[in-house]
């Protein structure tokens, strides 16, 4: 009777060795065939496969020789997988960098596109900016050379001394160009307005704005004086007295 080790060892030689195993079968085959007849003697045959597979010494060299093979096997496969992944990986990388690249030669392209348009939208407006100054001058000059233009000074009133406006009247035409040459600032809610006098009676000449340089009105030809006096914003059908700031007389 075999006890637990010697039991151990030959479970696990069964399991190593199909050797083993079919002789073990073996011998359970001819044991149960055997047992009615009482005889329980193991055939000498069996007895010697037996013993002989489990007293053999097991070659570790033969045994590991199809293991190793198929290492062998699979480290190439696995070599192979590796180099395909790395090639993959490098292709993805070169790809993206390319799209980078390009992405970016796109924007910088674009980009000088878009400053080069403003430039020369900025150019195109700078010239139609001096052609109007031009042409504004010009006209400008030319009213100040016509023979039918008079120069008008408003001069500063008792305790606004420091105020001063310049008209050049056209009284051919009424038209009539005014330079603010000490004017201060229309406060918030206020604005300038122009009179004209004609017989003692002031009449609207209109109101002052947009006069960075030069403002333009037209006024009665008949006018005896000129005044300037701070309104409301949008004028007044009467002049305020108290708020008047320049007058000037016109030469006859």
């Amino acid at each position: 009777m075999a006890d637990e080790q010697e039991q151990a060892l030959l479970a696990s030689l069964r399991v190593q060795y199909p050797e083993v195993e079919k002789a073990f079968r073996d011998i359970e085959t001819w044991y149960a065939a055997r047992s009615m007849d009482g005889e329980i003697r193991v055939p000498a045959l069996h007895k010697e496969k037996l013993l002989a597979v489990i007293s053999s010494p097991v070659d570790s060299k033969t045994e590991s020789k199809p293991l190793l093979a198929k290492e062998a096997i699979l480290r190439k496969q696995l070599k192979k997988w590796q180099w395909a992944a790395a090639a993959a990986l490098i292709v993805c990388i070169a790809s993206a960098v390319t799209g980078i690249y390009y992405y970016q030669q796109y924007r910088a392209t674009r980009q000088s596109f878009l400053s080069l348009l403003l430039e020369q939208q900025t150019a195109r407006n700078q010239d139609l900016i001096q052609q109007t100054r031009l042409q504004e001058l010009t006209a400008q000059v030319t009213q100040l050379t016509d023979t039918a233009v008079q120069k008008i000074v408003l001069s500063g009133v008792k305790g606004k001394e420091e105020n001063r406006v310049t008209l050049f009247w056209n009284r051919r035409t009424s038209e009539l160009m005014l330079l603010s040459n000490r004017l201060p600032q229309a406060p918030v809610g206020k604005q300038y307005q122009l009179w004209a006098i004609v017989n003692g009676k002031p009449q609207n000449a209109g109101l002052l704005q947009n006069c960075n340089e030069f403002c333009y009105l037209s006024t009665n030809s008949n006018a005896q004086a000129f005044a300037i006096t701070l309104e409301k914003t949008g004028g007044s059908e009467e002049p305020t007295l108290t708020e008047m700031l320049v007058l000037g007389q016109v030469k006859s």
